[in-house]
């Protein structure tokens, strides 16, 4: 570290306020301070955070800075939350006012994604129709980004999903650098994209370095890169970390590998501060983590999470001694050994903490604004790349239903499945393919273009029970099948309505009455 000053976050907050900083970049084959960040928005003044606890406070002779940090947002540019819609929470417009509070405690910040960025899991097997919205979404996201100061991404398998020719002409509008070190081309071998990134905050140098998953699948990049192959991450890792070790005082790898593949990566490769991690486990990527999860301690160097989907940002409260790494945890250490240090001096320590991005944090205008652009463009369908709709007519819809089951279509119009459209329509995503499909029937089935979907809106009878288009001339041998919890956790899941789903509790308040035999 250049310099080793006394930092005082609240003396610093009192005596420059909204002080704003300049953090000069370094990537492989630029000069230092080559490019600067734009200075950091100023705080506002409607958000109040509590002040440090008193063994938070930076010691002398130490740099304190903070890194924060999020993973798998997957395209969201809010949390869907469904009935909690109006709170926008997790919205990118409420990130931005977080980072506002933040840099008014402490403006020495570095901002890092940890990959799966722009698209959704589902956004892979879009139809033509369908890619410029989610093109469009891509784009709001990345600008928000820029203005908020971001420094790096990396390449998650998701953010493929609509091939690499789209990916690099998003991030050919960023101002942060996506940088991936085992990501190359199949005939020359050179990298896709920068193996790393090293970037100055308030005094403090760190090296980053990205790894997509080690495991993408062959036939998956010739879809979506062709001409391109994923090479051992591990051995990338063991090539550039002494040189990011050697030149830094973090180091910090961004890995979208599974949980085995990073506990060996801290292992094996020594002089890793911080390895970000998906969370990927078993074959599926975990939304919401633990507690006791978000740090694991793997020799000297720490795995660290967030949750997805952009609803909670994770920071680390780096305080950098003379001696340098290892840190220690201030949460897993008592007071003695964190002042004691160690035989070989004062160690490096760091608080790690998560702000859910909730109501309270008011809605940044100038994201709010891209958003509502973006909103408001959605009706867009190109009619010449629409399929055509081969099963709309097995659709009776509710009007059908309502002729002979007159006392359950009557209960069915006093349920929130009646109005699920109306919800849409108050926030603006009545057009947004993320949003629609659980607010409607069968999108994509009965229906693409706005103008035709009338008769299909809301939650209707065959979005629980499925089709049976033979009922209606012969109901003794066309019976309809039993509701099961499967078809309910298509829509009501917890990543989708940020609440845990009780089928039994739901089903007795959404069955129809019986039927008279």
């Amino acid at each position: 570290m250049k310099t080793r000053g006394t930092i005082s976050i609240w003396l610093a907050l009192v005596a420059t306020g909204a002080l704003a900083t300049t953090v000069a970049m370094r990537s492989p084959g630029s000069h230092p301070g080559e490019r600067a960040l734009d200075p950091a928005p100023a705080p506002l003044s409607t958000v109040a955070d509590s002040p440090p606890a008193p063994d938070e406070v930076a010691p002398d002779h130490v740099e304190q800075i903070t890194l924060a940090y999020m993973i798998n947002n997957f395209g969201y540019i809010d949390v869907c939350g469904c009935k909690n819609k109006k709170i926008r929470q997790g919205s990118l417009t409420r990130r931005m006012s977080l980072l506002r509070q933040l840099r008014s405690l402490n403006p020495s910040i570095m901002l890092i994604d940890g990959g799966n960025t722009f698209f959704n899991r589902e956004d892979r097997n879009a139809k033509e129709h369908e890619r410029l919205q989610l093109i469009e979404r891509a784009k709001v996201i990345v600008e928000s980004f820029n203005r908020m100061g971001y420094h790096a991404t990396t390449m998650g398998h998701v953010d493929l999903s609509l091939g690499l020719d789209v990916l690099k002409d998003l991030l050919s509008r960023a101002k942060f650098k996506c940088v991936c070190a085992n990501f190359v081309n199949e005939e020359t071998g050179e990298l896709v994209f920068d193996p790393y990134i090293e970037i100055e905050v308030g005094g403090v140098k760190a090296g980053i370095l990205g790894l997509t998953i080690n495991t993408l699948q062959p036939h998956y990049i010739g879809q979506k890169a062709p001409g391109t192959k994923v090479i051992d991450g591990l051995e990338a890792a063991k090539k550039y970390v002494p040189m990011l070790r050697e030149r830094n005082d973090i180091v910090v790898v961004m890995s979208q590998n599974s949980l085995e593949f990073n506990e060996k990566l801290a292992a094996e490769v020594k002089g890793i501060d911080f390895v970000l991690d998906p969370h990927f486990k078993l074959g599926s990527t975990k939304i919401w983590v633990e507690e006791e999860d978000l740090v694991q301690a793997v020799g000297d160097s720490f795995i660290v999470r967030s949750d997805a989907q952009g609803a909670r940002l994770q920071t680390l409260n780096l305080w950098m001694q003379d001696k340098g790494r290892p840190f220690l945890d201030r949460k897993t250490v008592d007071k003695t050994t964190l002042a004691k240090g160690t035989e070989n001096g004062h160690r490096s320590s760091f608080t790690h903490k998560r702000y859910p991005i909730e109501p309270h944090f008011l809605e940044d205008p100038d994201i709010a604004a891209l958003v509502d652009a973006f909103r408001s463009g959605t009706q867009f369908v190109n009619t010449e790349l629409l399929p055509e709709l081969v099963n709309k007519d097995k659709y009776l819809t509710q009007e059908t239903c309502g002729v002979c089951h007159e006392d359950q279509h009557k209960f069915w119009q006093g349920t929130k499945h009646a109005t699920a459209f109306a919800s849409l329509e108050e926030t603006g995503d009545q057009w947004r393919q993320d949003c629609i499909g659980c607010h409607v029937l069968g999108y994509g089935q009965t229906f693409y273009k706005p103008a035709d979907a009338e008769p299909y809106k809301n939650v209707q009878c065959e979005s629980c029970h499925g089709l049976n288009p033979n009922h209606p001339e012969d109901p003794a041998a066309h019976k309809w099948p039993r509701i099961v919890e499967k078809t309910c956790l298509t829509c009501h899941n917890k990543a989708q309505t940020l609440a845990d789903f009780k089928y039994g509790e739901s089903k007795r308040k959404m069955r129809c009455p019986p039927m008279e035999r």
